[in-house]
């Protein structure tokens, strides 16, 4: 489970926002966040039928779009994963904010009114106004942000921000903003946050089973640390499929992008595409052409399998569990 270490937390969070610093540095315990995604998780969520809305949740937490579209779906049970501390932080700050702020304070204290005018951005003046709606122990880490590093709180070095790529989340709309806002302020929901890499999945007690499960693309990612290895990937991911999946259930092993189509032109697109995206963050690193999704989907081809996202050119690995 994640338990907050106020007095580490604050340095490492007032420490980063004072620190421009490069691709390799993601996926740490102490990293950037991605607030929004460029996956389109509202279009995917269409592949999840009715009858599994009312079971639990797994996934991947990150800038938060997941279990936000998942809660706008009808779940009320979600469990959220991730190595990076920072994304609960930042998540928790984004509840309390639908539910302190109206519309447009919201669009402001988040630095949408405009995506390449962001003053508003963190505003200390706005925050005062919802602080009230986090947990104590948030609020702590978030009071201390601001009181000890309340002149970089416009400072963008802490979060990714996806102005010109990312998938608007579908509460970004005034309408759905004001459903989510009130689902948030009046009724009952079940958030747990582990503060866990991938790979010790099966090491945590309390994570049971799951009638969804997202990973997200991470395990495509974890390139430079232990979870290298493509035979670990892929069996990690059956793993899962058995272990911690419910009858009925599915799983959202990775996320394809339009350019990560499996035939031999998009993939040498996709490859230089991803090299050129790495070395623009100062890191080196060469893609593997043989993705772990390609070679899992191939391995276990009864079980997962690769599908068309609705009204989307994207694409998701995925299995049902029969």
């Amino acid at each position: 489970m994640f338990n907050p270490n106020v007095k580490k937390d604050i340095s490492k969070l007032c420490e980063k926002a004072n620190t421009n610093y490069l691709f390799e540095d993601l996926y740490q315990e102490y990293s950037k966040v991605f607030l929004y995604t460029n996956e389109s998780i509202c279009k995917m969520l269409e592949l999840v039928p009715q009858n599994l809305h009312n079971l639990n949740v797994l996934g991947i937490l990150s800038g938060g779009t997941f279990p936000l579209e998942c809660i706008l779906k009808g779940f009320r049970e979600i469990d959220c994963i991730d190595l990076n501390r920072f994304s609960f932080y930042f998540f928790e700050l984004l509840l309390a904010s639908f539910r302190g702020l109206d519309y447009e304070e919201f669009l402001k204290f988040w630095g949408l009114t405009d995506p390449y005018e962001k003053q508003n951005f963190l505003n200390e003046n706005i925050y005062q106004k919802f602080e009230s709606f986090l947990k104590k122990e948030f609020q702590t880490v978030w009071n201390s942000f601001y009181d000890f590093c309340g002149g970089l709180s416009q400072n963008q070095s802490l979060i990714i921000f996806k102005t010109a790529n990312y998938k608007k989340p579908s509460y970004l709309s005034k309408d759905v903003f004001l459903k989510l806002k009130n689902t948030l302020l009046y009724e009952e929901l079940k958030l747990r946050y582990f503060s866990m890499d991938l790979g010790n999945l099966f090491n945590e007690k309390e994570i049971g089973t799951y009638g969804l499960i997202y990973f997200s693309n991470v395990l495509q990612f974890y390139h430079h640390n232990q979870l290298a290895s493509i035979d670990f990937k892929i069996d990690l991911a059956h793993k899962t499929f058995q272990e911690k999946l419910m009858q009925d259930g599915i799983f959202f092993v990775n996320y394809l992008f339009q350019n990560s189509l499996l035939n031999a032109k998009m993939e040498a697109i996709f490859k230089t595409n991803m090299e050129s995206f790495f070395q623009n963050f100062g890191y080196n690193v060469q893609i593997d052409p043989n993705h772990y999704w390609d070679i899992l989907v191939k391995k276990y081809s009864d079980i997962f399998q690769i599908e068309s996202i609705p009204n989307s050119e994207d694409f998701v690995v995925m299995a049902r569990k029969k």
